[in-house]
């Protein structure tokens, strides 16, 4: 099942084994080379920060559910993180470009699958094809790099090769 960040990122975490809320989402930690959500921060307090990973969230529906506070880890103890936190950035709000340099906009949202936190799309929002569109929406496919907190996809106007084909020839009707 596929969620929106728009519609799941203001959720409580919701522990199950005392049914009460532990912390509230701060932002996704994303692994760019496949897209893949890995972990979430998140606050509880007023200043504390931890990291939920993406395999300790039981349930996403009113709430993202995890067993217990024992779900929650300081980023000095995720080893194996380490190489991800120090490329992170917040995917909501990145500048999206094409690989001629042609500014798109920013991305306001992006969909996931709930399951294995693929990202499997991003949505651009540009005022300049707002009569147009609302928001642009890129699958996950056309996105070719992400480098210094810019993601770059093919250019959108590149021409499409169709096959050659001949005529069809279509009966006349007959009228009587």
């Amino acid at each position: 099942m596929k969620k929106n960040y728009s519609t799941t990122f203001h959720l409580p975490v919701i522990s199950v084994a005392t049914e009460t809320i532990i912390a509230l989402p701060y932002q996704f930690i994303i692994e760019w080379q496949n897209f893949q959500i890995v972990a979430l921060w998140v606050r509880f307090g007023l200043t504390h920060k931890k990291i939920i990973l993406w395999q300790d969230i039981q349930e996403i529906s009113n709430g993202w559910y995890v067993q217990s506070e024992s779900a929650l880890s300081e980023a000095s103890d995720l080893i194996r993180l380490q190489e991800v936190l120090a490329r992170f950035f917040n995917l909501k709000g990145a500048h999206c470009k094409t690989l001629d340099g042609v500014m798109l906009g920013k991305v306001s949202d992006f969909t996931f699958d709930m399951n294995t936190g693929q990202i499997t799309q991003i949505m651009i929002k540009n005022y300049l094809l707002k009569p147009i569109a609302h928001e642009l929406i890129i699958p996950l496919s056309a996105i070719n790099k992400v480098e210094n907190e810019t993601i770059f996809v093919d250019d959108l106007e590149k021409k499409v090769e169709t096959e050659q084909t001949s005529p069809v020839i279509l009966p006349a009707t007959n009228y009587v």
